[in-house]
């Protein structure tokens, strides 16, 4: 797996990727999962993912000193 980081505009890379179907995972807290389909048939494929705010609220977490 690879695991790119997005730059402060949301654009990202892979680099030496093979020719082939690839599934984009994209997770980022606060947001809805999302899976996109990519097909690599030549050097440059532009992919735009739209994300979705999730309506999840996380529970607070209390850490203590034993």
């Amino acid at each position: 797996m690879v695991y790119p980081q997005t730059d402060e505009k949301g654009s990202f890379s892979f680099s030496n990727l093979k020719y082939g179907e690839y599934i984009i995972h994209t997770s980022i807290l606060g947001y809805n999962n999302v899976e996109q389909r990519v097909v690599v048939d030549r050097p440059l494929i532009p992919v735009s993912i739209v994300l979705n705010i999730s309506a999840n609220v996380l529970k607070e977490i209390n850490i203590s000193k034993h």
